[in-house]
């Protein structure tokens, strides 16, 4: 099977779900995916994708469904990953470029629920047309927090900034040691918010007729919180965006989905994060 092959039945199976073929050829192709195929009548009707022990993807056509190629699509993949030494079988997340879980916008967490997943947690993605935002009216809406300022990072505060987000969140260091793209709030020279951003991503609501911009890893320390920092900041961002010609700034896997919505931020996409454990070899 090519990959416009499966393109084709993942936008059939998520006809909401914008992406471009050539964003999901470079995401499936950027990931060391196993693939699970099922034909009717010699077509392909269905594909998993398996990477590590996550289950990236798994799509029937409409007219399949029902039919059982999701149930015997969903036990190779377990069978595979557990043959793999591996005991708990995810949805989503690990080693997925696609999704954090099983998509809630089309209730096909329940096939999961009832093949034995359990949900320890929740997550969206959420997306702001860029046309009518505008930084300026954003600050006349919300309190701007007095001696702070917003500046794109500099290596020299280097230190500063490992030692703020190691505050918020360490697991996010790694990404912050990589990131090129970065802007950060500043109190009285000193560090207290950062997000990292992306004037050119390739996300699930990109096309082949925009730009997209995307917002990852937001963070105010600790003791700056409520002050309207994050807030600011995030617009701030949003507007670093537009100025680079996007027309669309995405967010990537937050639950801060009332917070984001005060900018104009809309949900696009649920995930229902869960997982199955095998006390036994399949």
């Amino acid at each position: 099977m090519n990959t416009s092959e499966l393109y084709n039945i993942f936008i059939r199976c998520f006809p909401y779900i914008p992406v471009a073929e050539r964003v999901f050829f470079k995401k499936i192709s950027s990931g060391k995916y196993h693939f699970f195929i099922r034909y009717n009548n010699n077509k392909p009707v269905a594909f998993a994708a398996v990477s590590g022990n996550s289950i990236a993807l798994l799509c029937v056509v409409p007219e399949m469904q029902k039919m059982g190629y999701g149930t015997a699509l969903l036990n190779e993949c377990e069978k595979f990953i557990i043959n793999e030494k591996c005991r708990t079988v995810i949805l989503g997340r690990g080693g997925s470029d696609f999704f954090f879980g099983a998509v809630i916008n089309n209730f096909s967490h329940n096939f999961f629920e009832k093949n034995g997943y359990c949900a320890y947690n929740g997550c969206l993605n959420m997306v702001l047309d860029l046309d009518e935002f505008s930084y300026s009216y954003i600050g006349t809406e919300y309190r701007y927090p007095e001696n702070v300022v917003y500046e794109i990072y500099n290596d020299r505060d280097y230190i500063q900034l490992i030692n703020a987000v190691s505050s918020v969140e360490p697991k996010w260091i790694t990404h912050y040691t990589k990131a090129s793209d970065i802007l950060v709030a500043k109190k009285e020279g000193r560090i207290v918010g950062f997000t990292s951003f992306n004037c050119d991503a390739q996300t699930l609501v990109t096309t082949d007729y925009d730009k997209t911009g995307m917002l990852q890893y937001v963070g105010v320390i600790p003791q700056e919180r409520n002050k309207g920092i994050g807030m600011n900041m995030i617009a701030c961002a949003t507007q670093i965006l537009k100025n680079s010609s996007c027309s669309k700034a995405f967010i990537d896997y937050t639950c801060l989905d009332k917070w984001y919505s005060k900018l104009g931020y809309q949900d696009f996409l649920w995930f229902w994060m869960g997982e199955k454990t095998y006390r036994e070899k399949y």
